[in-house]
């Protein structure tokens, strides 16, 4: 569930936080006067990065038929379409210390290979739908807000706007006489804009290099996917287009476990 989801996540900071206690401990004050590191390092400043990550969410949707009654058509119209995935991408943001608190603004964009596929039944078993969902890229834009347990550790809450550009690939088969044939291939892209929110730790290991582990839940409104395409007969393709099979009441929910390496400007 999703406590187990977080697990490895609140681990990964755990080890952060032991880590550097760890660190402080060995060096004592030796780092103060080093070349690397100053005994009071400065959080303000924009800073730019990139992170890897995995993600795990699901995708609601009610399958509708043009002119048709959903409910004449489905057994349960209501469906959940499970995806996750890796990713990579970018962020850019600026930070403001004032004593031990540390407040600021974050963009970041990213892409991944996030997908999930699913194959459902008409109430006669003779049609189904396989559809091929992904999510091509998403991003956020971010208040954050933290305090410095240490000089060189923050913990931070974040929160704010997210959207994702996805794809859905939408396959029907036919088996009216024993004979399973694909008899539309179409495609819908769409976009779907929320809120986000989550938590995270970062460790400066520099005076302008910091590492960090982050946990988001994105949250994205309904979007109404409307498939586009051609029709096909005994697996040969037609060239008649075909728009009549959509995807309404669409919401997207996932969750973002992920690690970032940021460079900031300035001293």
């Amino acid at each position: 569930g999703f406590v187990m989801r977080l697990t490895p996540f609140i681990g990964a900071l755990a080890c952060l936080g032991l880590s550097s206690a760890a660190a402080a401990a060995d060096l004592g004050g030796s780092l103060k006067d080093g070349p690397i590191l100053a005994a009071h390092p400065n959080w303000s400043g924009l800073y730019i990065g990139g992170h890897v990550g995995w993600a795990t969410g699901e995708w609601d949707g009610s399958l509708r038929t043009a002119g048709d009654n959903p409910n004449d058509v489905w057994d349960n119209p209501n469906q959940s379409y499970d995806f996750d995935g890796w990713l990579g991408g970018l962020q850019i943001g600026a930070n403001r210390q004032h004593g031990s608190f540390v407040w600021g603004i974050e963009a970041d964009a990213s892409w991944g290979d996030l997908e999930g596929s699913k194959e459902v039944f008409t109430k006669t078993e003779a049609v189904s739908w396989i559809d091929d969902f992904s999510i091509d890229a998403f991003g956020t834009v971010r208040g954050r807000l933290g305090v410095l347990v240490s000089p060189r550790l923050l913990l931070y809450g974040t929160g704010g706007l997210a959207w994702a550009k996805t794809d859905l690939k939408h396959t029907v088969v036919d088996d009216p006489l024993g004979n399973p044939g694909v008899t539309v291939k179409a495609s819908a892209d769409e976009y779907h804009l929320g809120w986000v929110a989550g938590a995270g730790g970062e460790y400066m290991i520099a005076d302008n290099w910091t590492i960090r582990g982050e946990w988001l839940h994105v949250d994205l409104g309904e979007a109404r996917y409307h498939a586009v395409g051609m029709q096909w007969s005994q697996n040969q393709q037609f060239d008649t287009p075909v728009a009549t099979d959509s995807i309404t009441n669409t919401s997207l929910k996932f969750d973002v476990f992920r690690f970032g390496v940021n460079y900031k400007f300035g001293n």
